[in-house]
């Protein structure tokens, strides 16, 4: 097991829930970028950072959106782990990307792998390699770096098996059929695969993402899983406040945040 999934081993020993927030790399500009993750950096507990790329297979419009914003200001591979080596410097949060294999394969995937851990990056999710295409992925992974999969509400539990045991960091439990987003109620049947897959996957935590956006949601799932990941709602914060001011954007990202941490507290 990589140093991630010690971590986070230690958080769900301790009775704790975690806190997982996804940022689009370099969006809205860098600079306003690391401002946002060093306001984040007083509740969360890991960053997910998104490699930006266009033809992705799980984000919503308000990704796609950050996604565009981030690409146009010419953020790439190379610069993107530069920007994660800042802030893993200025905030000592462990930061796990997301990417689409597209990304991996073009740069070639043990140099991709190797370049991350050289990074400092502590585990990689990768939402369109299938757990049936992932041996050679894991087998360069593994001890190294964590590997993250996704389980969704389609899975079954012959899938959710395979999944926790290839998943070395946390397991990511998808909420929703269907892509990011914000959402304002959550499926019916989410408790239930949450039993389920909690169930069998012991000491490996099972996080909750897609579609997470207020308090309540997080109020209503906390006791079913170890921990929930938020990203559309900040980056759709963004989106609406980034023409007013840079000082109302970290506010009222931070406001959100804060809310969040809180549920999060109350819930455990």
């Amino acid at each position: 097991m990589a140093e991630l999934g010690n971590k986070l081993q230690e958080i769900k020993k301790m009775n704790k829930k975690a806190f997982v927030t996804y940022l689009c790399a370099g969006d809205p500009e860098e600079k306003l970028f690391l401002k946002i993750t060093r306001i984040l950096s007083k509740y969360v507990d890991i960053f997910e950072i998104g490699i930006p790329f266009t033809d992705s297979v799980a984000d919503g419009p308000v990704i796609q959106n950050s996604i565009a914003r981030s690409l146009q200001r010419g953020m790439n591979t190379n610069k993107i782990y530069t920007l994660c080596k800042k802030i893993m410097d200025s905030i000592e949060k462990p930061v796990v990307i997301m990417t689409s294999y597209n990304i991996i394969h073009r740069r070639g995937m043990q140099r991709f792998i190797e370049d991350s851990i050289r990074t400092g990056i502590k585990g990689l999710i990768i939402p369109d390699l299938p757990i049936e295409e992932a041996d050679e992925y894991c087998y360069l992974a593994k001890d190294r770096i964590d590997t993250i999969f996704l389980a969704t509400p389609a899975s079954g539990i012959k899938r959710f098996k395979t999944i926790v045991k290839l998943s070395t960091g946390f397991i990511y439990y998808v909420s929703v059929k269907g892509i990011t987003g914000i959402r304002e109620k959550l499926p019916v049947d989410i408790k239930d695969n949450l039993n389920i897959l909690t169930s069998l996957s012991k000491e490996k935590p099972v996080y909750v993402g897609f579609g997470i956006s207020n308090p309540l949601q997080v109020r209503e799932i906390i006791p079913y899983c170890d921990g929930i990941i938020v990203g559309s709602k900040i980056i759709k914060i963004i989106e609406d406040m980034i023409d007013i001011s840079e000082k109302k954007v970290l506010k009222s990202i931070e406001d959100f945040i804060y809310s969040i941490r809180a549920a999060l507290e109350m819930g455990k």
